[in-house]
């Protein structure tokens, strides 16, 4: 297996978009969360 290291290095700031896309989505969905659990609880 050969890796191209230069290819690595010119998509490396697409896969850091693409993490970061996931981490954003992952935490507005935690908060959504969070807020539906305040809103909701019984009292």
């Amino acid at each position: 297996m050969n890796i191209d290291l230069q290819a690595f290095l010119q998509v490396l700031p697409l896969i850091g978009l693409g993490m970061l896309g996931i981490f954003i989505v992952t935490g507005v969905i935690i908060g959504i969360t969070a807020i539906l659990n305040k809103v909701t609880e019984r009292k």
